[in-house]
């Protein structure tokens, strides 16, 4: 997490968005697939299988909470943002909205909505590191191609190296550093 507040982490997968490339935008739609997936399993590790059908919506919610509050936080404090707080208070927010999910019975979206979004989600952390480093590599040949004539070009092929490293190096996936 500090190293992506660091290096702007966040700042640099907004610009993905606005990108007009169909094969990178579809990249990072199952990337988010992949996260979403990874946290629901998580929360039902923590949470239990009776609260399960419910996890599903929660992580989804928290994901949001997190990204606002991180986009927001950034957007007031800039560099001062302090990731920890950010965490700490969305968990926070996390622990009674998971008791009050599951004691009105309401599901937004059934859990087995994840096995149409990941049919073929890769299983292997091997394969999801080469992915990650194939989809890298083509970012960087396009920041490389795209910005020859600007100065910025060292400094993104540097966050772009450093974005590898850690997503390969992590045992949690990269969005949520």
């Amino acid at each position: 997490m500090k190293n992506h507040h660091k290096h702007k982490f966040f700042t640099l997968l907004e610009e993905v968005f606005v990108s007009n490339d169909p094969d990178l935008k579809a990249y990072i739609k199952k990337t988010q697939f992949v996260e979403v997936n990874w946290v629901y399993k998580r929360f039902i590790d923590l949470f239990g299988q009776e609260k399960k059908p419910y996890l599903l919506d929660c992580a989804i919610m928290f994901l949001g909470m997190l990204h606002r509050n991180f986009h927001y936080n950034f957007m007031v404090n800039g560099t001062n943002t302090d990731p920890h707080e950010i965490i700490s208070y969305s968990v926070k927010r996390l622990l009674p909205l998971v008791d009050e999910v599951a004691n009105s019975g309401d599901i937004l979206l059934d859990p087995q909505t994840i096995k149409e979004w990941l049919p073929s989600c890769p299983n292997t952390k091997n394969q999801i590191e080469q992915d990650i480093s194939a989809a890298l590599i083509d970012l960087k040949n396009r920041f490389t191609n795209n910005l020859l004539m600007n100065s910025n070009v060292k400094n993104a092929q540097s966050l772009l190296v450093l974005l590898k490293k850690s997503c390969l190096n992590s045992q949690i996936p990269g969005s949520l550093l």
